[in-house]
């Protein structure tokens, strides 16, 4: 829910291996720190389905089942609690997380995070993230005990997207 940086995606008895997503939002100079940023993010369930009718969202009026919004607070901080997204059912498109972000000045882009290891990963993705440096939309995930944890941090791009 906007106002408060911690959200949940997926609720807590929703099939799948759970997972902790965190990061820090920051301004295009890569080092400012960005406060009251609109996160909005979504992804598959375990199955690799967006919604329970396996429509694709159109997002006016099939939204996906699994998504959550937060704003960033101060220290730019956001987090989600939910479940690791699986593949698309036809594993033509390797499992991952879609983000959209509002600054308040109304700048608005979208971005996406991969998973380290999943072997849909192509060269595409590869090559789109050569670059990147800390900003790495593939990312590894660490284990504790029973809880899987990404660290994803996002800037302001120069262009909406």
């Amino acid at each position: 829910m906007p106002g408060t940086f911690k959200g949940r995606i997926a609720p807590s008895i929703e099939p799948g291996a759970q997972l902790i997503i965190t990061g820090k939002v920051f301004e295009a100079d890569c080092h400012t720190l960005a406060a009251g940023v609109t996160v909005y993010s979504y992804h598959t369930d375990a199955n690799g389905f967006y919604r329970f009718d396996h429509y694709m969202p159109d997002w006016q009026s099939r939204r996906p089942r699994l998504e959550g919004t937060v704003r960033t607070g101060a220290d730019g901080m956001y987090e989600f609690q939910t479940i690791r997204p699986a593949p698309y059912p036809e594993h033509n498109n390797p499992a991952h997380v879609h983000f959209v972000l509002w600054w308040p000045d109304g700048h608005r882009q979208g971005d996406i995070a991969y998973f380290v290891g999943d072997p849909l990963l192509g060269p595409s993705q590869f090559r789109q993230n050569a670059s990147t440096l800390n900003f790495s939309s593939i990312q590894h995930v660490i284990t504790d005990g029973n809880m899987q944890r990404l660290h994803l941090d996002f800037h302001k791009h120069e262009q909406e997207d």
